[in-house]
């Protein structure tokens, strides 16, 4: 049987976030819960609230292929100046101010080939 993603994915799967907030293995799966800002709720500070709103569960092995995509896409990303490559920051917290450009790179991929040889060990 064979997926067909213009086909096989209902028109209403798509989903916004803001990002992960929370990344747990609990009971050998990956859980990821993803939020998004408010824009009319605050947190007790004044500043606009973090909502979870969705979770997502995988297995490790779905989480690396998911990893590895994501990496893939980081790095086409640059490719084209969307994201600029800055080895020096690093990320804080579940997201960074990007009022000017989206900045950064996580700082393990300083050594290109760590993910190379991180991808031939999962193999």
């Amino acid at each position: 049987m064979s997926f067909d993603p213009n086909k096989d994915v209902p028109m209403n799967a798509d989903i916004f976030t803001d990002g992960a907030i929370h990344i747990a293995i609990v009971n050998g799966m990956i859980r990821m819960d993803y939020a998004t800002i408010s824009i009319t709720e605050k947190d007790d500070d004044g500043n606009p609230a973090v909502i979870v709103n969705h979770r997502l569960v995988m297995t490790p092995q779905g989480f690396l292929k998911t990893l590895g995509n994501m990496e893939t896409m980081a790095q086409k990303l640059i490719d084209v100046g969307i994201i600029i490559d800055n080895n020096d920051e690093t990320r804080n917290g579940p997201a960074r101010k990007t009022d000017h450009a989206i900045l950064s790179r996580d700082q393990r991929s300083k050594d290109q080939n760590r993910r190379k040889r991180d991808l031939e060990v999962r193999k």
